[in-house]
C-alpha cells in the first residue's frame, strides 16, 4: 500500500546509526509522534506518545517526512510546502518549530547553482550539464535556499520575504531511479529524456536487487492522486505495466473509500527487522571471528583478560535480532536455514526471492562471512544464514572449513547452490564438508540437518540430465565409501531441486515449490522433535559456535550451554530476588503475604505485597530503609502514628525487626519455588547429573539470600536509654577492626607470656637500657672478629704458598725423570727404523713419512691392478649370467666403507688409514677369492649347459622341416577353397542378375495385364500366358541345374554322382588305415622302453590325427555334395512330370476353346439376325399391315428362342471350363501362383543356397587361414627357439671363454695383491714407529717446556712468600688452625650477644605494639557503642509523676533520658542534688542522682540510666552487665550461641550453643582454592561443597585470551592478525561435605562438578594447544591448532627473508620475516599444509647411536648445517631434518593437516621427475605439463 503522504493518516520515518535504529510515526489529525528505537543490544525501548510543548506551530498536513541521520530531528513539509521542525531529542516530549533559518553550507550546495539575471534555479550533474531547470516567481537574489535529503529524495526549500517555496527533486539518487527512454525502436531519434516515478522505481529497484515478494496473494498497490493530477492516471499506469512490477495497480481519487488491511505492530517490527541482514562473522587471517552487534571493534574490551567460552558468548549481541529470536517461546516452529555454493552463484539472490529477506546483492562478491536474517512465514520462525563464496582466492580451506562447520552444525536445511558447471567443485566441496564436524564436537543438538542441491540456471533440455548427475555424484559417494560427511553433518538425507534462470518464467513456480518444500518438512519435522527449545537457547547457541570457532575450542557445546543457562537462572534469580519481578507468575502459585501476631498484647494483621519491596546487591543501608519502610507503610495504618510517643514508635522497631525474618523467609521460598520451576524448563533432562546442579543451584540460592542480612540493631543508643534503630550491620566495620586487633593482640601476649604488663613504661626503660649494653658488647665483640679474620686469612695464604712450593719441587724432580726416559726410547726408534728401512734416510722423518706415504699410495692405487679390466670382464661375466649373483662393491675396492674417496688428498696423513688399508687389502683378497671359486664351479656348469643346447638346436631343426612340409600341404588347400569362392561369387552375381530380371518382367507383366484388361481380353488369353509363363519357368530351372553340373542329360548327372560316392568309400578306407596306424602306435608305446621310439610314435600318432581329422573334413564336404546332387536329381524328375501333365492340359484346354469360339460364333450370327428382325418389324409397323407385322414378330420370337438356347448351351459350356479350372490342381497351381514369383522364389533359394555356401567356404578359408596362422606361429616359435638356442651356444661358448679370461686374471690379481699386503705391513711399521717418535719429541719438548714451566712458577711462589713475611711481620698464632679455633669462639659469642640484642629489641617491640593495641582496642569499643542512635532528642516524653499527683494542672516535663526506668521526675525539687556515684567513680558525663531529696536509703548515689560496661564481649559486642562501684572483670553479651561465621563462608553461624567455643575449638585444615589453610573449626548444620580446586589428572577447562595484534618484521612490514592463546583452569572442586564435617576426607581427591571428563593435558609441542582428547585416552594426540608461540624463522643462510602468504592467491599481500624472528603470527595446521610436499622439522640431534637420521632411517637426515637463530646468531647445535608425519608421530600428535589428500601429500617426494609427466590416453605428454613431481615417497 503506497499513499499519498498529503492525504494518508500516519507517516514512517527511519533512521538507522551505528549504535541505534529509530521508526517514527507522526499521526496527521493530532500531530502525535510517537518513537520507536532499538539500541546495539537489542533492546527496544518504546514512547507511544510524545507530549507537544508548544502548540501553537500547527502544520497542516504532511506532504513529507524525513529523520536525520542522529535520530533527534524531523524535517516536515506540510500540504503548503512549509517547513517544520520537530526536535525528538527528549525522551518524553515533542517541540515543533517554523523552520526559516539556513546555513552557510547549506547555501552553497555544489550541485545546485542559481543566476542572479536568470529566475531559475538549474540542476547539474558532475559533468555540469543541466539535468533540471526550477523556473522562479521572482528574481533568484531575493531568495534563500536551504537543501535537504530523507535518503530518496531531494528537497529544496528556498526562502522568500513574500512567500515559502518548497520543491521535491526525485531520482538523484542511482540506486532509485529506472532510466527508460520512450523511444525504443530508434534510440538515435528519442528525445534522450527519462520518464519514471519515484514511488514505482523504488518498488521495481526491490525487485530487481531482492527479487519478486511472490506471497500467495498478489501484491496490491494502490496510488492516491490529486483532482488536478488525474490526467497522469493512464501514464502512470502505462508506466507501471512497463516497468514490469509484480503486482495489481488500484489508483484512487480524494475522497475515495480505500479499504486498507490492518497491520500489527509488533509485525510490522517484525517485517522491518527481516529487511536488515546483521552480520554474524567474519575470517581475518585465518581466524572465524565473531562480530557484536555487526562490528569487529566492540570484541576488542575482553583482549585484556582471560576468558572462558561461555563468558565471551555471553558477551557477543545480535542486536535487534536478540530481541526477536528471545521473545519467541517454546512450542514454537524455529527453523534455519542457510545456504552454500561458490561464489557469484546467486546464493544472497535465491535466499531473498524465497524468504523476502534483504541480504546485499551484486555482480561480484558481495557477502562476507555469515550474515543472518529473520523472517516469520507459515506460523513458523525462520533464521536465514547466508555465507559468503566458497573456493574463492581470498580464502584457505581452514577458513572456508570453519564458516562450513557453523552452517552444516545449525541448519536444519543447508542449501547447496551450483550452476551446471560446478561439478569440478564438488570434490572439494565434499572434502572440506568432511573435515566441518572436526571443529565442531558432536553434540545432540548439531548437525541434524538436511542437504538440498539446488541446481540453478538449467535450460528444459536439461533438466532430467541434471538431476540424474546429481543423485548419481551421490550414490558414486556412497558407493567408494566417501559419503561420510553426509551421515556426519546430514542425517544422510539431501534433496536435489532444480531451478531455471530468474527471467525464466518457470523460476517463479520453482520457487514456491522451493519454498512448499521447506513448509512441509518442516511440518513433518516439527510432528517429530524440535531442536531449540525457545529462541533464546538458539541464540545462545550460536554464540557459543562462534566463539569456539574463533578460539578453536573442542568442548561440547551443550555443556557450555548448560553453563550459559546456569548464570542466566542466576542473574535471573537476583532480579527477582531484588524486584519480585516473575514474569511468569502463572507457574508460581504467587499469594499476596498475610501475617498475623501479636505484639505488646495487640494483635496484627499485616498484608505485604513483596512487588513493592525494592532491594538492591551491595547497598545494605538502602534495603535495610527499603524494608523498614515497607514494613511501617502497612503497619502504620493500623496504629495512630500522630499519638504515639518516642518509647512507643522505638517499641515498634522491635515489631518490625521481629517481622523481617518472617517476611525475608516467605521472598525466599516463593523465589527458590519459581526458580524451581524455571530450572525444570531450561534443563528439562533428569538424570544424576542435572540433580547434582539442581543442588548446587539451589544452594547457590540460598547463600546469595543469605547475604542481605537485613536486622535492626536494637542495642542500647549509646546517649539514652533506648534501643538502636540503625541497621544491625552499621557497626560490622568497627567489629571487624576490633576483632582483627584482638586477634593481633593475642600473638602479642603468646610472645609477652612472662612478662609483667602491669608497668609497661619502667619495663621498656630497663629494657632500653639492656639494649644500649647489649649493643656495645656486640660491637667489641664485632671489631674482634675482624682482626682475628684478617690473620687468619694470611695464615691460610702462606700455609697454601708454602704447600704449593713444596708441590712444585716435587713436579720438577718427576720431570727431570721424564726427560731422561723420553731420550732413550728416541734413540731405540732410530735403532729398529735403520733395520727396517736400510736404504733412506733418517735424519729427515718428514721427508721419510711422505716417501712412505707415496709408496703406500702406489700399492693401493687401482691403476696397477687394472681394476677397470677387472671390472670390465666382471661386468660383460654377468651381463647375462647370474646378474643377482654380481658383487654389489667393486671385487678391488680402494676407500673403507666410504671414508676415503679421494686418495690424493690424504698425503702425510696415511699412518692415520694404514689399519685401514690393511683390513681393505685383506679384505679385498678374500673377496676375490671367493669370487674366484664361484667362476670356477659356474665354468662347470655352463660347460654341461653348452653341451645340452648344442642337441636342442639339432632337434628343432627337424621340427622346422616337418612344420614347413606341413604348411605348403595347407596353403594347397587354401588356393582350392580360394578358387571354390570366387565360382560362388561369380554364381552368386548371375543369380541376383537372374533376380533382377524377373523384377524387371514383373513389372512388364504387370503392366501386360494391365493393358489385357483396358482391352477386354478374355480370361483364356491370361491363362495361356500363365501356362506358357510356367512353362518357359520350369525349362529355365531344368536347365540350370543341368547346366551346373555341365550336362543337360540325368545320366551325366548319375555319372558324376557315382564318382563322388567312389571318392567317400576311398577316403573311409584311407581313415580306417590311418586310425589302424594310430592304434598300432599307441601299443607300441605302450610296450616301449625307448624313449627315442615312444617320441618318434607320439610324432606318427599326432601327424596321423591330422591327417585323419583332414580326411573327415573332406569326407563331410563330399557327402554334402553327393546330398545335393540327389536332391536336384528329385527335382528335375518334378519338373518332367510337370511338362508332361501341362501338355496334356493345354490339348483339355485348346479343345474346349475351339468348342466355346464355335458357339460363341453362331451365338453372334444369331444376334445379328435378331436385331436385323427388330429393324425390319419397326419399319412395318409404319407402313405394312398388321398381319404381317405378326408374322415377322412371330420369326422375331423364334429367332430370340434360338438366341437363348445357343446362349445356354454357351453358358454350359463355358462352366464346364471353369468347373475344369477349379478342378485341375496343376492348373490352379498355375493361376494361384504369379508368373515370375516362382522363378524368383527359386532363384532366391537358390541364391541363398550359394551365399550359404559361400559363407561355407569363406569359413573353411578363415579355417585354413587360421591353421596357416597357427602353423606359421608355431613356425616362428620354432625359429624363435632355434634363434634363441643358437644364440644360448653362442651365449655360452662366448660365457666360457670370457669366465676363463676373468678366472686368469683373479689369480694374477690374487698374488700381487699378497705380495703388496706383505709390504704393506712393513710400511705400517715404519709408520708406526716413525709416528711414535714424533710422538716422543713432542713429549721431550712439552716437558722441557714445562720444566721450565715450573720452575718460573716456583720463583714465583718464593717471591709472594717474602712479601707476605716480609718486613719483620709477627704472627700473634702459630698457624692458621690455632687462629681458627680462637676465630669461631669469637663468631659464637657474637652470635649469642647480637641474639640477646635482637630479642630485646623484639620484647621492646611487642611491649609497644601491645600498648598500642590495648589503646587502640579501648577506642574501637568505645566507637562502636557510641553509634547507636535510637534517633530521637534522647529526652524522655513522659510528665513528672510528682507534679501530677500535687496539682491536676501543673504538668512538667521529666528530667530523664529516653527509655529510663522508674518514675517520671521534673527538676522541680524531687531529687537529690548529688550527682551519681558510678559515674564519678568511671569518668562518665556526670548525672544527677534519681533518689529523693536528702535521702539515706540507699547510702549511694545512682542516676536513672543504665551504666553500660564501656567492655566488649569476646565477639565485640557490648558487655551485657553494667557498671557498678565494684568492677566486673568478666564481659560477656546476652548470646549464647557461637558468635563465629562458618569457615566454609556459606554466610550461616557455627552450630556449637558455647559462646565461648571460639577459646576452646581446635585447628583444623581446609582446603580454599589453591592453598590449604589451618582455621578454628566452627561449622554449621548444613552439608557444603568443597572451596578447593580440583587435582584429579587432566584438563578441567580451559580459557582463552585473545588479543588482535600488530605485527611489524625486522623488515619493516606491518599486518595485524589474531592472537589466541589458552592456558588450563582448574574447576573448583564439586565434592559435598557433609554437615559437620571440614573436610571430604583424604581418600577422596579433589573433583570438579559433576565430576566431568577431563581432557589430555599434553600439548602441542609447537603451538601449546591442549590435547581434545579425553585424559588418559590411547593412540596419538590431536588438537584444533593456534598460533606457533615456541618457534622462530631460522635457515643456514642468516640473511634469508622469508615470505609467506595466507593463501594461493598473488594479489594477497605477503608477509616477510627474517631470519629469527618470532613465527607468533603462523598457525600450525596452515604452516604444514602451506610447506607441502616433502617439507621437514628440525629436531635437536641426540649424537651417536641416537641420531634422528640412524633412528628413523629414510623418514630423517642428519644436517651438518649451522642453523641461525638471528643475523649474528649461529646455533651451536646440530639439528636433525625429520619429514612432516613423523616429526609429529615421534612426539605422539596426529599431522596437524586434517584432509587426507594434504596430508598424503607431505610424505611425497617434492621433486620433478619426468617419469611421472601427465599424459593423455594415448600415451603423449600433455602440454604444459613437461615438469611433474615424483609420485614416490619422499
Amino acid at each position: 500500500m503506497i499513499p499519498d503522504y498529503s492525504r494518508f493518516a500516519f507517516h514512517l520515518a527511519y533512521a538507522s546509526g551505528q549504535n541505534s535504529q529509530t521508526l517514527i510515526f507522526y499521526h496527521n489529525p493530532n500531530r502525535e509522534v510517537s518513537r520507536w528505537s532499538w539500541n546495539e543490544s537489542g533492546e527496544l525501548k518504546c514512547y507511544p506518545i510524545l507530549h507537544q510543548l508548544d502548540n501553537s506551530v500547527k502544520p497542516s498536513g504532511a506532504k513529507s517526512l524525513a529523520l536525520t541521520a542522529a535520530q533527534d530531528l524531523l524535517i516536515l513539509i506540510d500540504s503548503n510546502s512549509t517547513v517544520y521542525s520537530i526536535d525528538i531529542s527528549n525522551e518524553n516530549s515533542a517541540l515543533t518549530l517554523l523552520l526559516y533559518k539556513t546555513t552557510n553550507s547549506s547555501i552553497n550546495q555544489r550541485n545546485f547553482t542559481t543566476d542572479d539575471a536568470k529566475s531559475c534555479i538549474d540542476i547539474i550533474d558532475q559533468n555540469y550539464c543541466q539535468m533540471f531547470s526550477i523556473k522562479l516567481a521572482h528574481n533568484a537574489q531575493f531568495y534563500k535556499m536551504q537543501i535537504f535529503t530523507d535518503f530518496f529524495d531531494t528537497y529544496c526549500v528556498l526562502f522568500n520575504s513574500q512567500v515559502n517555496e518548497v520543491y521535491c527533486i526525485q531520482n538523484l539518487i542511482s540506486d532509485t531511479r529506472i532510466e527508460r527512454q520512450e523511444s525504443l525502436n530508434n534510440l538515435a531519434e528519442s528525445s534522450q529524456q527519462y520518464i519514471g516515478n519515484r514511488l514505482l522505481d523504488i518498488i521495481k529497484r526491490g525487485e530487481i536487487q531482492f527479487g519478486v515478494s511472490d506471497l500467495m496473494n498478489e501484491t496490491q498497490y494502490c496510488l492516491v492522486l490529486p483532482p488536478e493530477y488525474i490526467s497522469y492516471c493512464d501514464k502512470i499506469k502505462k508506466y507501471f505495466k512497463s516497468l514490469g512490477v509484480f503486482g495489481k495497480l488500484t489508483i484512487g481519487y480524494e475522497n475515495m473509500d480505500l479499504r486498507c488491511s490492518t497491520i500489527d505492530i509488533e509485525c510490522l517490527i517484525k517485517t522491518i527487522l527481516s529487511r536488515v541482514p546483521l552480520q554474524l562473522c567474519t575470517i581475518e587471517s585465518g581466524t572465524l571471528v565473531p562480530l557484536n552487534n555487526g562490528r569487529r571493534d566492540r570484541m576488542d574490551h575482553l583482549a585484556s583478560k582471560s576468558f572462558r567460552i561461555d563468558m565471551k558468548a555471553r558477551e557477543i549481541s545480535f542486536s535487534y535480532l536478540d530481541y526477536l529470536l528471545n521473545n519467541i517461546n517454546e512450542n514454537e516452529n524455529i527453523r534455519i536455514i542457510g545456504i552454500l555454493g561458490r561464489q557469484s552463484t546467486g546464493k544472497s539472490y535465491l535466499l531473498d526471492v524465497i524468504f523476502q529477506t534483504r541480504f546485499a546483492v551484486a555482480a561480484g562478491r558481495c557477502t562476507d562471512g555469515i550474515w543472518m536474517s529473520y523472517v516469520f512465514l507459515n506460523n513458523t520462525h525462520f533464521v536465514i544464514l547466508d555465507c559468503e563464496g566458497l573456493f574463492s582466492d581470498q580464502r584457505t580451506d581452514d577458513e572456508e572449513i570453519k564458516l562450513i562447520s557453523l552452517l552444516t552444525a545449525v541448519c536444519d536445511i543447508t542449501i547447496l547452490s551450483q550452476d551446471l558447471g560446478f561439478s569440478r567443485f564438488q570434490d572439494r566441496l565434499f572434502a572440506l564438508l568432511s573435515q566441518a564436524v572436526e571443529k565442531i564436537s558432536e553434540s545432540e543438538k548439531l548437525f541434524k540437518g538436511i542437504l538440498l542441491m539446488a541446481i540453478r540456471d538449467i535450460s528444459d533440455n536439461d533438466a532430467k540430465e541434471s538431476l540424474w548427475a546429481a543423485k548419481k555424484k551421490f550414490l558414486d559417494l556412497q558407493s567408494r565409501g566417501k559419503s561420510g560427511f553426509l551421515e556426519q553433518l546430514f542425517s544422510n538425507t539431501f534433496k536435489v531441486q532444480l531451478l531455471h534462470h530468474f527471467e525464466n518464467r518457470n523460476f517463479d513456480h520453482e520457487v514456491k515449490g522451493l519454498r512448499q518444500l521447506f513448509f512441509n518438512y518442516i511440518n513433518t519435522e516439527s510432528q517429530i522433535s524440535r531442536r531449540w527449545e525457545n529462541g533464546k537457547t538458539l541464540a545462545d547457541r550460536l554464540k557459543i559456535l562462534l566463539v569456539q570457532l574463533y578460539t578453536n575450542d573442542f568442548i561440547d557445546s551443550d555443556q557450555i550451554q548448560c553453563e550459559m543457562k546456569l548464570v542466566g537462572l542466576i542473574e535471573r534469580m537476583k532480579k527477582a530476588w531484588t524486584t519480585f519481578d516473575l514474569d511468569d507468575q502463572e507457574n508460581v502459585e504467587i499469594n499476596e503475604q498475610i501475617i498475623e501476631t501479636t505484639f505488646n498484647d495487640k494483635q496484627y494483621s499485616v498484608k505485604l505485597n513483596h512487588e513493592k519491596l525494592y532491594l538492591e546487591e551491595n547497598a545494605s543501608d538502602q534495603n535495610f530503609d527499603n524494608i523498614c519502610e515497607f514494613i511501617l507503610n502497612h503497619v502504620n495504618p493500623q496504629n495512630d502514628s500522630t499519638t504515639e510517643t518516642k518509647e512507643e514508635m522505638n517499641k515498634t522497631r522491635e515489631f518490625v525487626d521481629k517481622l523481617i525474618p518472617e517476611i525475608m523467609s516467605y521472598r525466599s521460598q516463593q523465589i527458590k519455588k519459581w526458580m524451581t520451576e524455571n530450572f525444570k524448563r531450561e534443563l528439562p533432562v533428569e538424570n544424576n547429573n542435572t540433580k547434582e546442579v539442581k543442588t548446587k543451584f539451589l544452594s547457590t540460592i540460598e547463600q546469595y539470600m543469605r547475604s542481605f542480612k537485613l536486622q535492626i540493631c536494637l542495642k542500647k543508643c549509646s546517649i539514652c536509654d533506648l534501643k538502636c534503630v540503625k541497621n544491625s550491620q552499621h557497626t560490622q566495620e568497627a567489629k571487624f577492626l576490633l576483632e582483627q586487633k584482638k586477634e593481633e593482640l593475642k600473638r602479642v601476649l603468646t610472645s609477652l607470656e612472662t612478662t609483667d604488663l602491669e608497668n609497661t613504661r619502667e619495663h621498656m626503660e630497663k629494657l632500653n637500657q639492656e639494649i644500649c649494653a647489649a649493643s656495645v658488647k656486640e660491637n667489641s665483640l664485632r671489631q674482634t672478629m675482624n682482626l682475628l679474620s684478617i690473620e687468619l686469612k694470611d695464615l691460610i695464604e702462606k700455609e697454601a704458598i708454602e704447600t704449593q712450593n713444596n708441590e712444585y719441587d716435587s713436579k720438577i724432580a718427576i720431570e727431570n725423570e721424564k726427560i731422561q726416559d723420553l731420550q732413550r726410547k728416541i734413540y731405540d726408534i732410530d735403532q729398529q727404523l735403520k733395520i727396517l728401512l736400510p736404504s733412506n734416510d733418517l735424519q729427515d722423518m718428514s721427508k721419510l713419512s711422505q716417501d712412505l706415504d707415496a709408496e703406500l699410495l702406489l700399492i693401493i692405487n687401482p691403476n696397477q691392478y687394472n681394476s677397470d679390466q677387472l671390472h670390465i670382464l666382471v661386468d660383460l661375466f654377468h651381463k647375462n649370467y647370474k646378474e643377482d649373483d654380481k658383487p654389489k662393491t667393486d671385487l678391488l675396492c680402494l676407500s673403507i666403507e666410504g671414508e676415503i674417496n679421494d686418495l690424493t688428498g690424504i698425503i702425510g696423513h696415511c699412518q692415520d688409514q694404514t689399519p685401514l688399508f690393511l683390513a681393505m687389502m685383506n679384505k679385498n683378497i678374500d673377496q676375490i677369492f671367493q669370487y674366484s671359486i664361484f667362476i670356477q664351479k659356474n665354468l662347470e656348469h655352463i660347460g654341461k649347459q653348452l653341451d645340452e643346447y648344442k642337441e636342442d638346436l639339432n632337434n628343432i631343426e627337424t621340427e622346422v622341416n616337418e612344420l614347413k612340409q606341413k604348411q605348403s600341404n595347407v596353403q594347397q588347400e587354401t588356393e582350392n577353397t580360394m578358387k571354390l569362392i570366387k565360382e560362388n561369387e561369380i554364381e552368386e552375381e548371375e543369380v541376383a542378375k537372374q533376380i533382377n530380371d524377373i523384377k524387371i518382367q514383373q513389372e512388364i507383366l504387370s503392366e501386360t495385364i494391365d493393358d489385357d484388361h483396358q482391352t477386354n481380353d478374355t480370361m483364356d488369353q491370361l491363362i495361356h500366358k500363365k501356362i506358357q509363363h510356367y512353362i518357359k519357368y520350369l525349362k529355365d530351372e531344368r536347365d540350370k541345374i543341368c547346366h551346373s553340373y555341365n550336362s543337360n542329360e540325368h545320366d551325366n548327372i548319375e555319372t558324376i554322382k557315382e564318382q563322388e560316392v567312389k571318392k567317400l568309400q576311398f577316403f573311409l578306407g584311407e581313415k580306417y588305415q590311418k586310425e589302424c596306424m594310430i592304434a598300432d602306435h599307441r601299443n607300441e608305446i605302450e610296450i616301449s622302453n625307448d624313449d627315442n621310439r615312444i617320441r618318434q610314435c607320439q610324432e606318427e600318432i599326432n601327424t596321423n590325427e591330422k591327417k585323419v581329422k583332414d580326411i573327415v573334413e573332406l569326407f563331410d564336404r563330399i557327402q554334402k555334395k553327393v546330398d545335393s546332387i540327389e536332391a536336384d536329381q528329385s527335382v528335375l524328375k518334378k519338373m518332367d512330370e510337370e511338362l508332361y501333365q501341362i501338355d496334356q492340359l493345354k490339348q483339355i484346354l485348346h479343345s474346349a476353346d475351339e468348342k466355346i469360339q464355335s458357339k460363341q460364333k453362331r451365338l453372334s450370327q444369331c444376334l445379328e439376325r435378331v436385331n436385323k428382325q427388330k429393324i425390319e418389324i419397326t419399319t412395318l409397323e409404319e407402313d405394312d399391315p398388321d398381319d404381317f407385322i405378326e408374322q415377322e414378330k412371330q420369326k422375331l420370337e423364334k429367332l430370340n428362342k434360338q438366341y437363348d438356347g445357343l446362349s445356354t448351351e454357351l453358358n454350359e459350356l463355358e462352366q464346364e471350363k471353369l468347373i475344369l479350372y477349379s478342378n485341375n490342381p496343376l492348373l490352379t497351381k498355375i493361376l494361384n501362383e504369379p508368373e515370375l514369383d516362382a522363378d524368383k522364389q527359386n532363384l532366391n533359394e537358390k541364391h541363398e543356397l550359394i551365399i550359404n555356401n559361400l559363407s561355407s567356404n569363406k569359413a573353411k578359408l578363415n579355417e585354413q587361414n587360421q591353421q596357416l596362422s597357427n602353423i606359421s606361429k608355431e613356425l616362428d616359435e620354432q625359429n624363435i627357439a632355434y634363434g634363441n638356442c643358437k644364440e644360448m651356444v653362442q651365449f655360452n661358448e662366448e660365457l666360457n671363454i670370457s669366465g676363463n679370461t676373468l678366472f686368469e686374471s683373479l689369480t694374477n690379481l690374487t698374488n700381487l695383491l699378497n705380495t703388496n699386503l706383505k709390504r704393506l705391513n712393513e710400511i705400517f711399521q715404519a709408520n708406526t714407529l716413525i709416528d711414535d717418535n714424533a710422538v716422543l719429541s713432542n713429549a721431550f719438548k712439552a716437558a722441557d717446556e714445562e720444566l721450565a714451566r715450573l720452575i718460573t712458577v716456583r720463583d714465583q711462589l718464593s717471591k709472594q712468600l717474602d712479601e707476605i713475611t716480609g718486613n719483620n711481620r709477627s704472627f700473634n698464632y702459630v698457624n692458621s688452625q690455632k687462629c681458627n679455633e680462637e676465630y669461631q669462639i669469637v663468631v659464637k659469642d657474637y652470635e649469642t650477644a647480637r641474639s640477646l640484642n635482637e630479642n630485646l629489641k623484639q620484647q621492646l617491640l611487642d611491649i609497644s605494639i601491645y600498648s598500642r593495641l590495648s589503646t587502640e582496642i579501648l577506642r574501637l569499643e568505645k566507637e562502636a557503642q557510641n553509634h547507636c542512635d535510637c534517633k530521637t532528642d534522647h529526652k524522655c516524653s513522659g510528665m513528672c509523676q510528682i507534679c501530677a499527683t500535687e496539682t491536676i494542672t501543673k504538668q512538667n516535663l521529666c528530667m530523664f533520658k529516653a527509655g529510663h526506668n522508674g518514675e517520671h521526675k521534673c527538676d522541680g525539687g524531687h531529687i537529690c542534688t548529688k550527682f551519681c556515684d558510678i559515674c564519678q567513680f568511671y569518668d562518665m558525663p556526670t548525672s544527677r542522682c534519681q533518689f529523693v531529696y536528702g535521702h539515706r536509703e540507699p547510702e549511694r548515689h545512682q542516676c536513672e540510666g543504665i551504666h553500660q560496661c564501656p567492655v566488649t564481649c569476646i565477639c565485640s559486642d557490648p558487655c551485657a552487665i553494667p557498671l557498678d562501684l565494684i568492677q566486673h572483670k568478666i564481659h560477656q553479651c546476652n548470646k549464647k550461641d557461637c558468635w563465629k561465621p562458618c569457615m566454609l563462608s556459606c554466610g550461616n553461624s557455627c552450630a556449637t550453643q558455647d559462646h565461648n567455643h571460639d577459646m576452646t575449638t581446635g585447628l583444623v585444615t581446609i582446603s580454599i582454592g589453591c592453598e590449604t589453610r589451618q582455621m578454628k573449626k566452627h561449622l554449621c548444620d548444613q552439608s557444603h561443597y568443597c572451596q578447593g580446586i580440583c587435582d584429579a589428572p587432566g584438563v578441567c577447562q580451559q580459557e582463552y585470551k585473545t588479543q588482535q595484534r600488530k605485527w611489524k618484521t625486522e623488515s619493516g612490514e606491518e599486518f595485524q592478525y589474531e592472537h589466541i592463546e589458552v592456558q588450563e583452569v582448574r574447576g573448583k572442586c564439586g565434592v559435598l561435605i557433609p554437615a559437620g564435617k571440614s573436610s571430604h576426607g583424604d581418600t577422596t581427591i579433589h573433583q570438579c562438578d559433576g565430576h566431568k571428563q577431563h581432557t589430555c593435558q599434553e600439548r602441542c609441542p609447537d603451538c601449546g594447544s591442549f590435547c581434545r582428547n579425553p585424559h588418559g585416552h590411547s593412540g596419538f594426540h590431536r588438537t584444533l591448532h593456534r598460533n606457533k608461540d615456541s618457534h622462530v624463522f631460522t635457515s643456514t643462510n642468516p640473511t634469508d627473508t622469508i615470505e609467506i602468504r595466507s593463501n594461493e592467491s598473488p594479489e594477497t599481500e605477503a608477509r616477510k620475516y627474517k631470519v629469527g624472528e618470532s613465527v607468533q603470527p603462523e598457525n600450525c595446521s596452515v604452516s604444514c599444509k602451506r610447506r607441502g610436499r616433502a617439507h621437514f622439522h628440525l629436531l635437536e640431534c641426540p649424537g651417536g647411536s641416537g641420531c634422528w637420521g640412524k633412528v628413523l632411517g629414510n623418514k630423517a637426515k642428519h644436517s651438518d648445517a649451522t642453523y641461525y637463530y638471528g643475523p649474528d646468531q649461529p646455533s651451536s647445535k646440530k639439528f636433525d631434518q625429520i619429514l612432516c608425519s613423523t616429526y609429529w608421530s615421534q612426539h605422539k600428535w596426529f599431522p596437524p593437516i586434517h584432509n587426507e589428500t594434504d596430508r598424503k601429500l607431505t610424505d611425497l617426494c617434492n621433486t620433478y621427475c619426468k617419469d611421472h609427466v601427465v599424459r593423455d590416453t594415448n600415451g603423449f605428454i600433455v602440454k604444459d605439463s613437461v615438469k611433474a613431481f615424483c609420485k614416490l615417497d619422499a
